[in-house]
């Protein structure tokens, strides 16, 4: 009886230590498994924040693209506006021109009138010379 005892508590022992073993493998994979689910929560964290970079450039992209569109904008107004002035300056240009000679015609006519009266006033005043010398 105490061989068969002494058999079954070396037995017994041995699932002991077996069950030990296990255990602290149990615990070891345990320790690995939390440890894994820190590092996904940390990768799904490092995904959230640069989701959320992402989500910023791309508001970003499409302010610069709106203020670029804004800017294609104004610059096809200025051109307009500078093609505008530019045919006014011509217009204004010609303006001027026709206006020096109507007032060179101006001049020269007055010119002519007074070349004209006084070529008047010398035949006028040779005839009274002319009566006067009779």
């Amino acid at each position: 009886g105490r061989e068969r005892n002494g058999v079954m508590a070396e037995v017994a022992a041995e699932h002991a230590q077996e069950l030990s073993e296990a255990l602290a493998e149990v615990e070891h994979w345990k320790a690995e498994l939390l440890a894994s689910e820190a590092a996904a929560a940390d990768l799904a964290h490092q995904l959230e924040v640069s989701s959320a970079t992402v989500e910023d450039l791309n508001a970003t992209v499409s302010e610069l693209n709106r203020k670029l569109r804004n800017s294609e904008t104004t610059i096809s107004a200025l051109d307009k506006t500078c093609s505008d002035l530019a045919a006014k300056l011509q217009r204004s240009e010609a303006t001027l021109q026709s206006l020096e000679a109507v007032d060179g015609n101006a001049k020269l006519q007055s010119a002519q009138a007074l070349v004209a009266s006084l070529e008047g006033e010398l035949q006028d005043r040779t005839q009274a010379l002319a009566r006067a010398e009779k």
